[in-house]
């Protein structure tokens, strides 16, 4: 398919295998699909004789299985592999796949343009395409772990972030060891990847600001809160973020369509979708919970506010009483994890704010009150 000049011996190339999986229910962004490759033969002097290689692997998110849109996905494949290649003269030699028509037209036009040898598998035969197939194995078994970890045991997945728990997948694959061998992202590379304060789990709680100039009102508000979903490729100033809402009538977070935000401040250890409000309880109750929760300096700083307040003459006089057996009774609460207790006078029975479904979280059933245990 391409002149047999340019078809070389594929020990001084990289083979990419490459796959589809799909077609699923949309996802947050009407995804259907995705396109699965893997790289293999990197020459890397890092490596042992007896080491096996641990194939590098990419994902592209398709709304439509078509020969352009996998085109132009194999082409940014291609310039990542290049710009990440430890050796950056190594191009693709030999590019493996099954008998798919998306496959063909453009896909085969960019295979002669790059100088790729292109073969199939001749029809279905999976066994024939095996490290694509292996590969995307690995990232559904993955990405399904993230889904749980982010959605907690309520038994919801919350199957609409498929397509960003596949990259999230993905990207875990690459960059951390294997049980016999070495990461895939050290073996192209021949560095170990170093995490940096922009990684983060799948699902945790973020804020973002709105720019002024992207508000739809000079009454929007300057910022918004969803969930961090993985690292901005394009920059390293920005993130993938999804907003959320919470849908009362469905008794379940609903998740909007991702958008690339700045200025995001990440919340690790915090999984808005592990939590839920019980039925009838306030909105704006839960609201306050989850402010508490996800902001330290929240409630500490507010006492701080309310003691700043009380004339000195009074705090002295207060500091002065002593602490009747009434006052012994009165139930003592944590304002947060691994902070001091702090005593509060008692209050009117509120209505109950809401049910956790994780059990780092737990209600007080006098109060009504959220606590981190």
């Amino acid at each position: 398919r391409q002149p047999p000049a340019l078809v070389g011996d594929e020990t001084d190339g990289y083979t990419m295998s490459a796959d589809f999986t799909g077609k699923e229910t949309p996802d947050v962004d009407g995804h259907t699909t995705a396109l699965v490759a893997c790289v293999s033969g990197f020459g890397n002097e890092v490596m042992d004789a007896t080491e096996e290689e641990a194939a590098y692997g990419f994902v592209a998110l398709l709304q439509k299985r078509t020969a352009v849109a996998t085109a132009k996905a194999l082409d940014e494949f291609d310039r990542d592999l290049t710009a990440l290649g430890l050796h950056k003269d190594r191009a693709i030699i030999r590019f493996h796949t099954d008998v798919d028509k998306s496959f063909l037209g453009a896909v085969e036009e960019l295979a002669v343009r790059k100088g790729w040898k292109q073969t199939d598998t001749g029809g279905y035969k999976s066994a024939a395409n095996g490290k694509a197939e292996r590969r995307i194995g690995l990232m559904k078994q993955t990405a399904r772990a993230q889904l749980l970890a982010a959605g907690g045991a309520t038994g919801d997945y919350y199957v609409p972030l498929w397509g960003h728990a596949l990259i999230s997948a993905n990207k875990s694959l690459n960059v951390n060891d294997w049980k016999a061998r070495r990461s895939p992202h050290e073996q192209l590379t021949g560095r170990k990847y170093v995490y940096t304060g922009r990684d983060h789990a799948f699902g945790t709680y973020c804020t973002w600001g709105v720019p002024k100039e992207n508000r739809d009102s000079s009454y929007q508000q300057s910022g918004e809160q969803g969930i961090w979903v993985r690292q901005d490729t394009v920059s390293t100033h920005s993130d993938v973020v999804t907003p959320i809402k919470w849908d009362e009538v469905a008794e379940k977070w609903m998740l909007l369509p991702t958008i690339v935000a700045t200025r995001v401040k990440v919340y690790d250890g915090v999984m808005p979708l592990r939590m839920r409000p019980a039925p009838g309880s306030d909105p704006k109750r839960f609201r306050e919970f989850m402010d508490r929760v996800c902001d330290p300096y929240h409630e500490s700083q507010a006492h701080k506010e309310t003691e700043s307040t009380v004339p000195d003459s009074q705090q002295s006089r207060e500091s002065r009483l002593v602490r009747t057996p009434v006052d012994e009774a009165q139930p003592r609460r944590s304002s947060r994890r691994g902070q001091v207790p702090v005593d509060e006078a008692p209050a009117e029975k509120p209505t109950p704010a809401a049910v956790a479904i994780d059990s780092d979280y737990v209600s007080d059933e006098d109060t009504g009150e959220w606590e981190v245990v």
